[in-house]
């Protein structure tokens, strides 16, 4: 488990070194947001953020990816999916909950639909995520292959 982890934990490094994008938050531009506020999302520690103001497309000069991987993905899955997913994404032993795999059983349209809408016993999260969380949740879970 531990292992996957790692592995989770060194492809999104990787993504987000190689798509070059900024750490710029939602609210960059704002005052500060209060130090109790429990909704934001943070970034893992021992990471800084690039100097860059804005992100730079990814291979292929596909824009839209850049712009998901800015949003820190794992973590929101961490704070709102592990309950029911399990830690590792294995679904705590129901195969119907495991995510390990999900990307080569649906394509990230599919899983913003399921993500936002739920289904099949999964509450939707429209209301608690952003449209920009929601796919970008979508695209670290696509690439679990």
């Amino acid at each position: 488990m531990k292992v996957q982890m790692a592995t989770i934990a060194a492809l999104v490094t990787a993504a987000l070194a190689l798509s070059g994008c900024s750490a710029k938050s939602a609210t960059e531009g704002q005052a500060p947001p209060a130090a109790s506020s429990s909704n934001q999302v943070t970034q893992p520690q021992g990471s800084a953020a690039p100097a860059s103001p804005s992100p730079t497309p990814a291979a292929g000069g596909d824009n839209k990816s850049s712009s998901a991987t800015a949003i820190n993905a794992e973590s929101l899955v961490k704070q709102n999916c592990i309950a029911c997913h399990g830690d590792t994404l294995d679904g705590k032993g129901s195969e119907k909950k495991n995510l390990q795999k999900i990307g080569s059983k649906m394509n990230q349209e599919q899983l913003v639909n399921q993500i936002a809408n739920g289904g099949g016993g999964m509450p939707g999260f429209k209301s608690k995520l952003k449209e920009e969380e929601i796919t970008a949740i979508a695209a670290w879970l696509e690439a679990k292959k």
